[in-house]
């Protein structure tokens, strides 16, 4: 019995050995703050900040875009990738940031992760002011996409502009449409040999 007693409070120190060790390696954000499931992870990068979503284990979901750069990207491909949190921050500064909580009612943990991971390897259009990396983090804690970065008058702008020029593009369509099937519609009364006939047979 005392071997018993002996081998459990031995397994017993070793299962939190092995947790503590787990728990160091989860990297700290500036405040000295460790991320927990579902947390939205904030990364300072200069000009633009990017954000990402904590899985556990040290990792996160993010959105990515190849050759990023905040001035000239508008809209592009992007893909959404799970990677180790110290290897997607570097040398940046970092932080948790869950601010929205106030306005909007989080997800549960597993329900974030779960979805977060669901999109893991998947293309989707990446727009920097209406689908960004925040809109995807954002998303998948609250449900909703939102952005701090981008101002809401802009993202109005911008939803609005695409409306505009949804609105040109179709007008445009429709009017060449239009004008080549007049177009063919001519071509084919003018070739057409009974149409040919017809007229001749009027001029004599």
């Amino acid at each position: 019995m005392g071997s018993t007693a002996s081998t459990s409070t031995s397994t017993s120190r070793s299962e939190h050995q092995s947790s503590s060790r787990s728990v160091d390696e989860v990297p700290t954000d500036m405040s000295g703050r460790r991320p927990r499931r579902g947390d939205l992870i904030e990364i300072f990068r200069g000009s633009y900040r990017h954000w990402a979503v904590y899985v556990g284990d040290g990792s996160v979901v993010h959105l990515v875009v190849p050759s990023f750069n905040s001035i000239t990207v508008i809209t592009q491909r992007g893909v959404v990738r799970e990677e180790n949190l110290r290897a997607v921050v570097g040398n940046d500064q970092w932080q948790i940031n869950n601010s929205l909580d106030s306005t909007h009612n989080p997800r549960p943990a597993d329900v974030i992760v779960t979805e977060a991971r669901s999109w893991v390897g998947r293309e989707i259009t990446y727009h920097s002011i209406r689908s960004n990396c925040e809109h995807f983090a954002t998303e998948r804690r609250y449900g909703v996409s939102a952005s701090q970065q981008v101002p809401q008058g802009v993202e109005n702008f911008a939803r609005a502009w695409d409306t505009v020029t949804d609105t040109v593009t179709d007008t445009v369509t429709d009017t060449v449409n239009n004008a080549v099937t007049n177009a063919a519609t001519v071509i084919h009364a003018v070739t057409n040999p009974a149409t040919v006939t017809a007229g001749l047979g009027r001029l004599w």
